[in-house]
């Protein structure tokens, strides 16, 4: 939990800021803040919704140890080829 008062009103309202590391939480302020400044300017909340459900995602991940670690893992190489996507079939009828 975060000592300073600063982050106290993000505590209570997102209590899973908590498993942001310092930096990453920080990130989350700026872009919230400036979201919420667009989204009153435009009269629509759907962005910072959405926002505010991947920064949850990103908690969830880092709250799990293992996952976090894994994520943060250095992989050998550049993650290997990528296999082109297949094409859809240039005469059907439902595209």
């Amino acid at each position: 939990m975060r000592p300073s008062s600063h982050w106290q009103p993000w505590q209570r309202e997102f209590p899973w800021v908590d498993f942001l590391p310092d930096e990453e939480a920080s990130t989350f302020v700026r872009e919230f803040t400036r979201c919420a400044r667009a989204c009153a300017e435009l009269d629509n909340v759907d962005p910072l919704v959405r926002l505010v459900r991947e920064w949850k995602s990103t908690a969830e991940a880092w709250s799990d140890p293992e996952l976090a670690e894994a994520l943060l893992a250095d992989e050998p190489g550049d993650g290997g080829v990528v296999p082109a996507p297949e094409t859809p079939d240039a005469d059907r009828s439902d595209w």
